[in-house]
């Protein structure tokens, strides 16, 4: 069971529309940007690092937008991950397991890839 704050941010992500998940993180993540001062300056000490010239409050929208995500994945059961989930290049994974034999499985880690994890 999801902790109740959990469980609340995540039936309130799960009212709103997909399409509504960039403005929403627009919106919230440059209002965590300019009020989470330590988190920012991490930010800009790591684009100097990088010397990258991304938008100071784009890593704040891009994790909110993830979010959003993920608190939906939370209330979803194993059919609606499936239903909602399609993963290309499955079969020598479904082969090597048919034959017990172990496998090593690399994957990016962008964009919602807790979404395929929840579907393997």
């Amino acid at each position: 069971m999801a902790l109740p704050s959990l469980a609340l941010a995540s039936r309130a992500a799960s009212l709103l529309a997909p399409a509504s998940d960039a403005l929403v993180a627009s919106v919230v993540g440059r209002a965590w940007c300019a009020l989470d001062r330590p988190r920012r300056e991490g930010v800009k000490a790591n684009r100097a690092v990088l010397a990258a010239r991304f938008p100071l409050e784009r890593p704040f929208i891009r994790y909110v937008s993830a979010l959003l995500g993920w608190l939906r994945l939370l209330r979803l059961n194993r059919a609606d991950v499936a239903a909602r989930t399609t993963i290309d290049g499955l079969g020598p994974l479904v082969a090597a397991a048919r034959a017990g034999r172990g496998t090593v499985l690399v994957a990016a880690h962008v964009g919602e890839w807790e979404w395929g994890a929840a579907a393997l």
